[in-house]
């Protein structure tokens, strides 16, 4: 019988180090500030630059994103259980989504980026709903609703509207009435917004938000500290997919289906990715259907030694890239 992963398993004493490494990332931010502020987010976006106006200190931008941060762990723990995706797995896909969405703590402060993320996956959550859900068409209403909220803080999230009209196809729920509830969430938030923009003779302030070479900004060559995860990333998940494919016939269909859907989802994330010249800050959101693809591997696979040593990898690979962007931050500061 293969033995357990011990951070698999559901254990106060996994949610607690799941707990004490957050609060260690925080703790990496008062000790070694990001004085140069490498990870600054677009001025130009309108919430970016709603958050730039308000002046606000270094700690207290740390310590207000610890909610949206817990918030995201919180969901990417409650989705799996609510849903079954992957048995047995409990606080591991959290713990893979604080991984690759944290490799670098200087990203751990409040964003637009992390407020979006967190708005974005609770409409995930609401969408997930309609499966087993008698009232699916309020569900997703909200889901659209949620998701133009998300969208008003990062335009790029607006993206993943054709993923949830796939995500009707995947659960056999595309029909019109179901399509229009969903469309009319998502636009009744800038239908109301533009008409208080047209009120107070703010129309331009739209044209600059969706303006498209500020919200993508193109291919560029990343850093190599901040790509440094993403070479064992790529590999985990192509091969996390083969091993999906190859085993996704002997899975139940309700299993099979949100799984499905989550690969859609690492689809959209990985082109977002791309497409914004490889910004971290989108780690945010392809952090979730990476963990459940990887959690999926870790736990199913027949191979004895895989599952420790992958996730050890990913540990170590976790605490250099944490190391680099401290050695980042000192020769920053000289």
């Amino acid at each position: 019988m293969k033995k357990e992963l011990g951070i698999a398993k559901n254990k106060p004493i996994v949610l607690a180090s799941l707990i004490i490494v957050c609060l260690a990332i925080v703790s990496l931010q008062f000790l070694f500030p990001d004085n140069n502020q490498i990870y600054e987010v677009d001025s130009l976006r309108i919430a970016n630059s709603w958050l730039n106006g308000i002046n606000v200190s270094h700690p207290w931008l740390v310590l207000s994103a610890i909610p949206f941060v817990f918030v995201n762990l919180f969901l990417a723990y409650h989705i799996n259980s609510q849903f079954n995706i992957i048995s047995n797995a409990y606080y591991l896909p959290s713990w893979i989504y604080l991984i690759i969405s944290f490799n670098d703590y200087r990203l751990f402060h409040l964003s637009a980026e992390l407020i979006s993320s967190s708005i974005f996956l609770l409409s995930i959550f609401l969408f997930l709903l309609i499966n087993n859900s008698s009232k699916k068409h309020s569900k997703l209403f909200w889901t659209g609703l949620f998701l133009a909220i998300a969208s008003l803080f990062l335009p790029q999230t607006l993206l993943y509207i054709p993923l949830f009209i796939v995500g009707l196809t995947i659960f056999n729920q595309l029909n019109l009435r179901n399509t229009l509830n969903f469309l009319l969430g998502t636009f009744s938030i800038y239908f109301i917004l533009c008409i208080w923009s047209f009120l107070t003779d703010n129309l331009m302030l739209w044209h600059q938000h969706f303006l498209f070479n500020q919200v993508f900004s193109g291919l560029v060559i990343p850093e190599f500290t901040v790509l440094f995860l993403d070479f064992l990333l790529a590999f985990l998940s192509i091969a996390s997919l083969v091993f999906l494919s190859l085993n996704s016939g002997f899975l139940k269909v309700s299993k099979r289906k949100h799984l499905s859907f989550i690969v859609i989802f690492l689809f959209f994330g990985v082109f977002a990715y791309v497409m914004d010249g490889f910004c971290i800050y989108n780690r945010f959101f392809l952090a979730l259907p990476m963990s459940y693809i990887f959690v999926n591997y870790l736990l199913n696979t027949k191979a004895r030694f895989l599952p420790r040593t992958l996730t050890w990898i990913i540990f170590i690979f976790f605490i250099i890239s944490q190391t680099l962007s401290i050695f980042s931050s000192l020769s920053g500061n000289t």
